[in-house]
This record gives structure tokens, sequence and C-alpha cells, in this order.
């Protein structure tokens, strides 16, 4: 037998992992473990345990009992900390969003975010971006459109008029490139 035969088993692991977890019960009853995993098919999984000295298994009159031993504690606790890795680097990955934004893209989003203030409304018409910005509507517009398909702002259509909005995901990226800026 090999380690990859415990691995590949999901019986096993989750026999080792139901009882690591229950710190309560040093041992936990054969029966008890056919009822959780709704199997009678982990009787090879627990004789794989059993040769590889990761449970103790004990016969008795309610069909038997297995314990869990120190081997079995320190196999089921390294696995976790192997899967905790692998599901960190994962997350590292999807967290890692860098954006850089022009200092065009910067002042609309300010600017944005000051009408919002001032208006008390975080829907700003396009037409007075375009005059508080001191930007061409052309390419207001393109930068607009650029950091929208970016989910840092939102336009809308509202009375055939166009709206634009800092999305939670724009006032994050504004804070951290505002404080970016002073420091």
């Amino acid at each position: 037998m090999l380690l990859r035969d415990i691995l590949t088993d999901d019986y096993a692991i989750n026999i080792l992992k139901v009882m690591y977890d229950d710190e309560k019960n040093s041992t936990l009853s054969i029966k008890s473990l056919m009822e959780t995993f709704n199997s009678k098919n982990i009787s090879n999984s627990i004789n794989m345990l059993e040769h590889f000295e990761l449970i103790i298994k004990e016969q008795n009159e309610n069909g038997g009992s297995l314990a869990l031993t120190n081997k079995g504690n320190k196999f089921i606790e390294s696995f976790d900390v192997m899967k905790s890795n692998l599901l960190q680097k994962e997350e590292a990955k999807k967290v890692k969003i860098k954006y850089e934004i022009r200092d065009d893209e910067k002042k609309i989003l300010l600017e944005l975010q000051k009408l919002a203030k001032e208006e008390k409304n975080e829907n700003i018409p396009l037409k007075m971006l375009t005059k508080a910005s001191a930007t061409k509507l052309s390419a207001l517009k393109k930068s607009l459109e650029e950091l929208d398909q970016l989910n840092i702002v939102k336009i809308t259509e509202i009375s055939k008029e166009s709206m634009v909005s800092l999305t939670e995901k724009g006032q994050e990226l504004l804070k951290e490139k505002i404080l970016e800026t002073f420091f």
C-alpha cells in the first residue's frame, strides 16, 4: 500500500477528519461511521488506515470501535496544513488585482465623488460631470466606458439621460490612489 492509496480514498480521509474533529470522543464506533457516511463499504478504508497505523480497531459486541493514533493525529494535521496552503495560494491569486488608472481617469473619479457628495446623490448626469471636469464629452465617454468595463463606475440611462456613479470597487480604488498620492 502507498500513501497515494490513502489520499485518493475519500472514506479514509473523511474517517480521519471526523475522528480528529471529534475531540470529545477518543473512540468512535464503526456503526456510527457507517451511518455518518451512509455506507457499509468503509471496511477497506478502515483496514488501510489500520495497516498504516493511523487508527486502532477494537472489536466488541456492537461491531467494533476505532481510535485515532498519534500518527493519525499528525497525519490529518499535516493534511489540513497542505490543504490550507493550497487554498491560500488560490485565494491570493484571486485577490491580487492591481488597477493602474491614468491621471485623467483619477481626475474624473475625484470629480465624480465630489459631485456625488455635493448633490447628495450617487447618480450624476454625464452633462454635469463633463462641465465640472472640463473634459471633452468624447474623451470623457471613452474613459468612463473603460472604467465601466472594469466595474469602477456604472453608467446607466435614467429618463433618456446618461448617469454615472462610482461602484464600491471604484470607491475603494479611489481611497487607495488618494492615499498613494499623499504618502
